[in-house]
């Protein structure tokens, strides 16, 4: 029997109700209200997410299939008459090492390789990805476009009251990304009065909003942007900002990739905490019945490419290291002698 699809247009999608949901998702992103232009970034971001949305219904890549499309079926498990379920991942496909695409035009990167290896123990559906900017990746999980979403999320209480969270997948290194060159900065303190480019509702920008709040006397001045991250950490080697928050995986894949003459500054757990006491990434689902039971599904077949040795292959390729979390590697009855806690694996620059 011939697998079921449909096809659903982004005028049937984005309705009214769901451009309320964007702007209400990305003032629930952090975005701060005290500062001067965030507001009308926030605002804009909308337009481009429902563009973006649009666009990537109409025609990005997919993993299997060419030309399919997002599918709004149950998601919990395969139809009855064996018909598997197409479950549509949204990524951004510009954030080296976790999503991107290499010199084939490949999609490829952890977040997708590390989901492909997961959906292998999930016959039942068909997993396809679709690209999309930023700001249409968590929209289309509240449009029902798509039922997952891999873009190295981290956890932040807002998200956590919109979307369920799978197992963590990645253990993140806070670094402060600062010119080879640079002197000055060596610590979180030393970011008070220093210039960054941030991009508004994202986890960087949430937490240094609410340090500035807090410590109006060692505030850090941001600029707003909706550029990529290429041309933000350009802009920190150029002297345009002044450093550039990040994990050190995604700075080194970028100094290996682009030449970039930065370095690492190192961050202290309780440095690191200014910006999450979660150091860990997740993948995010609609927070459903439906999206509820994906993930528990996810995350079984997850410890099982844990226990096989599948996921760690796949953190070695991209991330030149074990970056799983060890509190994963513990269930699924496994662990590595060089962990993201104590390895040097993955080489400051």
């Amino acid at each position: 029997m011939k697998m079921r699809k449909r096809i659903i247009t982004a005028e049937k999608v984005i309705s009214l109700a769901a451009v309320l949901s964007i702007t209400a998702g990305l003032a629930g992103c952090g975005a701060s209200s005290g500062t001067s232009d965030s507001g009308s970034e926030a605002a804009s971001s909308s337009a481009s997410a429902i563009n973006s949305v649009s666009q990537s219904v109409s025609g990005d890549q997919s993993s299997s299939g060419a030309g399919a499309s997002a599918s709004t079926e149950n998601v919990s498990g395969s139809s009855s008459d064996g018909e598997k379920t197409t479950i549509v991942c949204s990524t951004a496909g510009t954030v080296r090492p976790f999503t991107y695409t290499n010199d084939d035009g490949e999609l490829v990167g952890y977040d997708v390789d590390l989901l492909k290896a997961i959906f292998e123990k999930l016959p039942q559906y068909d997993l396809q990805f679709k690209t999309a900017e930023f700001t249409a990746l968590t929209a289309g999980l509240d449009s029902g476009i798509y039922q997952i979403s891999a873009c190295n999320w981290s956890y932040t209480e807002e998200r956590e009251e919109k979307y369920t969270f799978t197992e963590p997948t990645f253990q993140n290194q806070f670094v402060i990304a600062v010119p080879e060159d640079n002197d000055t900065i060596k610590s979180w303190d030393d970011l008070a009065g220093k210039t960054t480019e941030v991009s508004p509702g994202l986890q960087y920008a949430v937490a240094l909003e609410k340090w500035n709040e807090a410590n109006p006397d060692k505030a850090v001045k941001l600029n707003y942007s909706q550029s990529d991250l290429t041309t933000m950490l350009s802009n920190v080697e150029s002297g345009k900002y002044d450093f550039q928050l990040i994990d050190r995986t995604t700075l080194n894949a970028y100094l290996s990739d682009y030449g970039l003459k930065l370095k690492a500054v190192e961050l202290p757990q309780d440095e690191a905490d200014n910006i999450s006491s979660n150091p860990y990434a997740y993948y995010l689902l609609p927070k459903t019945e439906e999206g509820e039971a994906l993930a528990k599904e996810i995350n079984q077949a997850f410890e099982e490419i844990v226990a096989d040795g599948t996921a760690l292959k796949i953190s070695e390729q991209y991330l030149n290291g074990d970056y799983l979390p060890k509190e994963v590697e513990e269930k699924a009855g496994t662990g590595s002698a060089e962990s993201v806690s104590g390895s040097s694996a993955v080489s400051s620059s």
